[in-house]
């Protein structure tokens, strides 16, 4: 009896032990965040392409980005072709876009002499916004427009680089959706759980966690051996789930436009099939498969979309500031800008700043009638 209970008691001391070492092996959920933080640190020089291709029944959108980044200064140049379904025809859409972030669009000088309020205080830099777009309906017709937008500092949080980088932002840890916050931010504000041994993700084991927020179930399969990057991410939202700073349901109620170059209220997003390049020594996302559901105007039909994002020319630069964040690129000299909060004068891109051009005929009364 004694050898039959000390045989027992061993047992459990041997199950024990294991289940002690297990929980020891299991990371704290803070410390995973961290490390993937610092994965996805953005370097302060960098320069990159990527190509991102969404489908579904009815559509199709190829986005091309050219990114540079110099300290504060961004450039971020996207051409888009887009092909839809519209009102039982067939629309193309081309667009160009450029934007320019950081202190460089605007020197001082030039500030002053067009008016421009200074940036307030802990404000993010001034931001300068080139779009080219020509629809082209199956019947021939066609409509070119293009404008050129400066935003000193009113709208500052707009002109944050990642909320122009579309899924591409998550190479830097963000998704589309989330209010600009960080993927470790969303997790930190929910409740949440991490899981050891979860199931293997293409083949490699993965720390799972789980989150609960505002932004609806986040689940998120890291890779410990490439420093907490992500294996698979996913996201369920619902109604009353946000989107950015609104609701699924009061974006549903809205009208959506014919096209837009952002994923925009996706009820489910997923994003898997991870793949990873050492740049510079620590391992970085250069491509992933994306699938997710999207309900159109009025919430009476959801739109499945699936894509591919691939990165390439990933690189670091050293030396001289690249040329087209020193002159803002291919925007022409003599391009009219319109900068936000003056409607009472025309500007004009001078090829390194905004220039005042001539005072337009305008009554202010009536202006803020309207």
């Amino acid at each position: 009896m004694m050898r039959r209970l000390g045989g027992r008691m061993i047992g459990s001391l041997l199950i024990f032990a294991a289940t002690t070492a297990a929980a020891e092996d299991v990371p704290k959920v803070d410390d995973c965040l961290d490390r993937l933080e610092a994965s996805c640190a953005i370097p302060p020089r960098v320069h990159f392409h990527a190509t991102t291709k969404l489908t579904s029944e009815s559509y199709v959108r190829t986005s091309d980005l050219e990114v540079s980044r110099d300290g504060e200064r961004w450039q971020i140049v996207r051409r888009t072709f887009g092909l839809s379904a519209y009102q039982e025809r067939r629309i193309t859409i081309h667009e160009t876009s450029e934007l320019i972030l950081g202190s460089n669009p605007f020197d001082e000088a030039a500030m002053k002499r067009a008016g421009v309020p200074d940036p307030m205080s802990g404000a993010a830099p001034p931001a300068l916004r080139v779009i080219r777009m020509t629809f082209a309906m199956e019947n021939g017709a066609k409509d070119q427009s293009t404008s050129m937008r400066a935003t000193p500092s009113a709208m500052a949080a707009e002109w944050q680089a990642f909320r122009h980088l579309d899924l591409v932002a998550v190479l830097f840890g963000t998704l589309p959706g989330d209010d600009g916050l960080s993927l470790w931010d969303v997790a930190r504000e929910g409740n949440r759980q991490s899981v050891l041994g979860s199931p293997l993700v293409d083949g490699h084991k993965t720390v799972r966690i789980v989150s609960w927020t505002r932004f609806g179930e986040r689940t998120m399969w890291l890779d410990p051996r490439l420093g907490y990057l992500p294996r698979r991410i996913e996201c369920a939202r619902e109604g009353h789930h946000q989107w950015g700073l609104k609701t699924i349901d009061q974006l549903s109620r809205e009208k959506s436009g014919l096209h837009s170059t952002d994923i925009h209220t996706a009820t489910n997003l997923v994003l898997d099939d991870f793949r990873f390049r050492v740049v510079e020594g620590r391992p970085r996302i250069v491509g992933f498969h994306v699938w997710y559901l999207m309900p159109l105007a009025g919430g009476s039909e959801t739109r499945e979309f699936e894509g591919e994002v691939r990165v390439s020319e990933w690189g670091l630069p050293t030396g001289d500031t690249p040329p087209t964040l020193k002159t803002g690129g291919r925007i022409s000299v003599g391009t009219p800008v319109n900068v936000e909060g003056r409607v009472d004068k025309r500007f004009e891109w001078d090829g390194r700043a905004i220039v005042v051009g001539k005072l337009l005929n305008i009554d202010q009364r009536a202006i803020r009638l309207q």
